[in-house]
C-alpha cells in the first residue's frame, strides 16, 4: 500500500475550506458516537445516499458528510488535507469547493447506475467520491510534482517492510485508479465482497478529471480567441501609425484595454498625445512607468523615461526613482544615461537615504569601464561618510581587491 505524505507545492493562502470541511466531517463522526446505535443506523438511512431514492434527493450532498467508522473517516480527511490544500490555493476557496461537491455528487451518481439492483437499498456514505474526484483534479494541475510516499508491504508472511518512494503525482493517482477500477469490477457487484463503494470512487474520479481537462481547455480557446484579432489590430495600428493617422492608431489601441502588452505601450502613449489625448496619454505614461517600476523590468523603465523626456513630462519624482532608472540604464550597459540619472538624483536628494547607494552605483559602473581612480574616489567616500553600512562594507571589499 502507498501512502503519500509530502509534496513541494508552496502555499500562500490559508486553506478556509479544507480546515472547514475536515472540521465538519469530524464533528459529525464524533458527534454521533455518543448516539445509540439505533439512532446512528436511523441518520444513515434517511441522510445516506439510496440508489432506489434517485438523483434528485438530498442525500447526493448529506452522504458526504457521513463516515461508518475512524479509519474511513481518518483516511478521507487525511487524503482531503493532502491533495485538497494544493488544489484550494489553485483554484481559489469557492471553485474548490464546487468542485468538492460536484465530485461527491458524480461519484454518487455513476455508484447508482454502475451498481446492481441488489444494492439499491443499501445506504451510500462517505466521501470518498469526493475526494477521488480531488486526486483526479491533481493530477491534471500538478502532474509532474514529486509525491514522496510510504510503501508499506510484506516480503515474507509476518514480516512488514517500510520503504518511502518517490513518485510523480500522475503515476500514484494512475496506480491508485487502476486499483480502485479492478476492484469495481471484481468486488463491487456484491456486498460479500466488500462494503467499499468502488464505483463513487471511480465516477467521482473521472468527473474531476473532465472538469478540470475542460477548464484548461475552456481557457486555452478563449486566449487563442483573443489573440486572433487583438494581433489584427495591433497589425492595423501600425500601418496607421506609419500614415502619421495617430488618431486612429489611438482609437485602435484603445479597443484593446487591459490586454495592451509592454511593447505596445509606447506606441499608445505616443499616439495618444500625437491625436491631442494628452490627458490620456499622461495617465497611460504614468501607468506605464508605475508597472515597469513595480515589476523591476529595466527596458519599460528606461522606455517610459525616453517617451517621458519626448513629450515633455515627468516622471522621476523621488529619489527611488532615479535610484532604480538608473540601475536600469546600468544593467542595459547603457552607463552614459545611468551615470547621468544617478547623478541627478544624488543632486536633488543629497541628504536622502538612497544617496550611498546612487553613489556606489556611480563608482561600480566606473569600475566596469575601466575607469579605476574615478571609481576608487566614490569607494573611498562612501568608506568614509557612510561607514558601517552595506554599501561601504561592498566598496572596502572593492577597495581591497582591485585597487
Amino acid at each position: 500500500m502507498l501512502i503519500p505524505y509530502q509534496v513541494d507545492i508552496s502555499i500562500k493562502k490559508l486553506p478556509i475550506v479544507c480546515f472547514i470541511l475536515i472540521g465538519l466531517n469530524l464533528l459529525i463522526y464524533f458527534a454521533m458516537l455518543f448516539l445509540p446505535p439505533f439512532t446512528r443506523e436511523t441518520i444513515y438511512l434517511k441522510f445516506g445516499f439510496l440508489p432506489e431514492e434517485g438523483f434528485l434527493s438530498y442525500t447526493l450532498l448529506t452522504n458526504l458528510f457521513l463516515h461508518g467508522s475512524l479509519l474511513h473517516v481518518i483516511g478521507n480527511m487525511y487524503f482531503l488535507w493532502f491533495f485538497g490544500i494544493p488544489l484550494e490555493e489553485r483554484l481559489g476557496k469557492i471553485k474548490f469547493l464546487l468542485l468538492y461537491l460536484s465530485c461527491g455528487i458524480a461519484g454518487n451518481i455513476i455508484h447508482a447506475l454502475a451498481s446492481p439492483t441488489t444494492l439499491s437499498d443499501i445506504p451510500c456514505i462517505g466521501a470518498s467520491g469526493a475526494i477521488s474526484g480531488l486526486m483526479g483534479a491533481f493530477s491534471v494541475y500538478f502532474p509532474q510534482v514529486t509525491l514522496r510516499c510510504l510503501w508499506i508491504g510484506s516480503i515474507f508472511v509476518g514480516f512488514f517492510r517500510l520503504i518511502t518512494v518517490n513518485l510523480p503525482a500522475i503515476v500514484f493517482v494512475g496506480l491508485w485508479f487502476v486499483f480502485q477500477f479492478l476492484n469495481a469490477l471484481v468486488a463491487s457487484p456484491s456486498p460479500e465482497f466488500t462494503n467499499v463503494a468502488y464505483w463513487a470512487h471511480v465516477g467521482g474520479f473521472l468527473f474531476g478529471i473532465c472538469v478540470c481537462i475542460f477548464t484548461l481547455l475552456k481557457k486555452e480557446i478563449i486566449s487563442y480567441k483573443l489573440e486572433i484579432p487583438k494581433s489584427k489590430k495591433i497589425s492595423e495600428a501600425l500601418e496607421h501609425a506609419q500614415y502619421g493617422n495617430w488618431k486612429r492608431t489611438c482609437e485602435i489601441l484603445s479597443t484593446l484595454h487591459t490586454r495592451i502588452t509592454e511593447d505596445i505601450y509606447p506606441l499608445y502613449i505616443l499616439s495618444s498625445f500625437l491625436s491631442g489625448k494628452e490627458k490620456l496619454g499622461k495617465e497611460t505614461l504614468i501607468h506605464y512607468w508605475k508597472k515597469a517600476y513595480t515589476e523591476k523590468n529595466p527596458s519599460s523603465m528606461v522606455n517610459a523615461y525616453f517617451l517621458s523626456q519626448a513629450l515633455g513630462e515627468q516622471i522621476l519624482k523621488t529619489p527611488e526613482d532615479f535610484l532604480s532608472l538608473g540601475r536600469s540604464f546600468l544593467k542595459l550597459k547603457d552607463f552614459i544615461y545611468g551615470l547621468k540619472i544617478l547623478k541627478e538624483g544624488i543632486s536633488q536628494y543629497p541628504e536622502s537615504k538612497e544617496t550611498p547607494f546612487m553613489l556606489y552605483e556611480i563608482g561600480d559602473a566606473l569600475r566596469e569601464m575601466g575607469e579605476k581612480e574615478k571609481a576608487k574616489e566614490f569607494f573611498q567616500y562612501l568608506v568614509k561618510n557612510y561607514p558601517g553600512t552595506t554599501v561601504a562594507k561592498s566598496a572596502e571589499f572593492w577597495l581591497g581587491s582591485e585597487f
